[in-house]
């Protein structure tokens, strides 16, 4: 789920995740073919613009009471003014959450997602989820290497500050969209980009090496393409092949910060089908599984190992000092449980943690 946008992620709440979030919204949002989806009145009879439909996803799901500003392009300081009211006025009034989704289909209680909104952006072909933009389950940043082409371009434009030409003509957005249409037929299934730093060169169109730092460190070492960053990489090559001009990124070092090359969070979709005579039926289940801190099969192995052998040297059972953290969780448990047996219970395993399912 590192392909999409986390619509999630503002409720951390910290001012740099809203802020980040804000800005994808608007990205995806900004674009001048869209604004027809913002000038009529809403179910409600309400108007709601992009910055009150931003607004409203981020002060549905932060924990704070203050309105969300949504204006990435502001450099100065602004007083925020309290959440309003708008749920209680309606005819059958509800609260806002000022908590975090628990599902896609929450979105149709907030302000301005009309069924226009969410066939345009967030669920665009029911029966492709991969032709989907957003989500509510993920690690924030974005996988350039296997997003979809809709959701760089929001990547783009939020690295941009919507400056950049794609974020406001049409016919240069669907040029963007063509070509990393083209670049993922050419290489299907290989990872484009090595690091983070690799895609801000590219989309800036500089020879710049990638810098061999933190997570990209260990992702230059692996074999590759080589060379994406720099002028000769398939990204810049076909944005220049398609006039498409440099990126103007406002900080290529928050850009960086934003996209990422793994994923750790996967959307596992399956259908099962039972036929009987001319009658079918079909179930469909969605689970969302995540892999963040789960060891690798072979961890799990030397684990298992090294129990085995502490147990066949006599070392099994023995009292191991109480922790702080111990200390702190005692209390009554279940008969036959143990704090250690919980503990245990709760790690991840190398199949990750299943965070979501539906069965439709």
């Amino acid at each position: 789920m590192a392909t999409l946008i986390n619509f999630n992620v503002a409720a951390r709440g910290d001012a740099f995740s809203q802020t980040r979030l804000a800005s994808q919204i608007i990205g995806l949002i900004a674009a001048p073919q869209y604004s027809p989806l913002f000038e009529g009145r809403d179910a409600d009879e309400s108007y709601s613009d992009r910055r009150a439909i931003c607004s409203a996803i981020i002060d549905w799901v932060d924990p704070d009471q203050d309105q969300a500003l949504c204006d990435p392009t502001s450099t100065t300081a602004q007083q925020a003014a309290a959440e309003d009211s708008f749920y209680q006025l309606l005819k059958k009034p509800y609260k806002r959450k000022n908590a975090a989704f628990d599902s896609l289909e929450e979105l149709h209680l907030v302000r301005g997602i009309s069924d226009d909104f969410w066939s345009t952006f967030i669920d665009p072909d029911p029966d492709k989820p991969d032709k989907r933009i957003v989500t509510i389950w993920g690690q924030g940043a974005v996988n350039v290497n296997t997003a979809n082409p809709q959701t760089l371009l929001a990547v783009v434009c939020q690295a941009s500050n919507n400056l950049a030409r794609m974020c406001l003509d049409a016919n240069e957005a669907q040029k963007f969209i063509m070509a990393m249409t083209m670049l993922r037929s050419f290489m299907p299934g290989l990872p484009v980009f090595k690091n983070a730093q690799e895609f801000v060169s590219a989309l800036q169109q500089t020879n710049q090496p990638a810098a061999a730092t933190g997570a990209g460190a260990g992702a230059a070492a692996a074999p590759g393409l080589g060379g994406l960053g720099g002028g000769g990489s398939p990204i810049a090559m076909i944005m220049k092949a398609m006039q498409i001009e440099p990126i103007p990124i406002v900080s290529a070092a928050e850009t960086a910060k934003m996209v990422t090359t793994e994923s750790k969070v996967f959307s596992i979709y399956a259908t099962g089908y039972v036929r009987s005579g001319k009658r079918e039926t079909s179930v469909r289940v969605h689970a969302v599984v995540d892999f963040r801190g789960a060891p690798s099969p072979q961890q799990q192995l030397n684990d298992l190992v090294n129990r085995l052998t502490q147990a066949a040297s006599g070392q099994a059972g023995q009292t191991q000092p109480p922790t702080a953290n111990s200390a702190q969780n005692t209390g009554p448990l279940p008969p036959g449980a143990t704090q250690d047996g919980i503990l245990n219970a709760l790690k991840p395993g190398p199949g990750g943690n299943v965070v979501y399912y539906r069965v439709d």
